[in-house]
């Protein structure tokens, strides 16, 4: 075998390698989430040492499919869990999430109406690094946010 087909090969294979490597990356820092009516549920992702949970019981037709990230940029983490395309029809009965490793910033919950909550409309226990469901809210989300300090 010549030297140059070697070394193509040879380029082939840490190619591959690293297409590997950035594809398990991405899996552990993102997830789709199957919210499913009736079904108390968690869905966890994990980027190094921070971790986002999503907890959750939902009430309506039927399951729906949710987007949860984990990013991380000049050091400030971000949680995103959300409904990638419309509205969600499905009502929540009690939600939280928390955002571990790190302490937690700034906290947005917006609603089916594209509309960012007022934070009486959750609970923000920042020691805890959670936000959850304050009594009286809607029970509506299209997505939650939730940063580092």
């Amino acid at each position: 075998m010549s030297k140059q087909l070697r070394l193509f090969f040879s380029l082939c294979f840490v190619c591959t390698l690293l297409a590997c490597l950035v594809v398990r990356v991405a899996s552990e820092s993102e997830a789709m989430v199957n919210l499913r009516p009736a079904v108390d549920d968690t869905a966890v992702v994990t980027k190094g040492s921070v971790t986002c949970t999503f907890s959750y019981s939902v009430v309506g037709g039927s399951s729906e499919e949710w987007f949860m990230e984990l990013i991380e940029d000049s050091g400030v983490y971000r949680c995103h869990i959300q409904r990638p395309e419309k509205a969600s029809y499905l009502y929540f009965l009690r939600f939280e999430a928390t955002l571990s490793g790190v302490s937690l910033g700034n906290v947005e919950v917006w609603d089916n109406s594209a509309s960012l909550l007022q934070e009486e409309a959750f609970v923000v226990d920042r020691s805890g690094g959670v936000v959850s469901q304050a009594s009286g809210w809607s029970g509506t989300i299209h997505q939650i946010i939730l940063d580092s300090a």
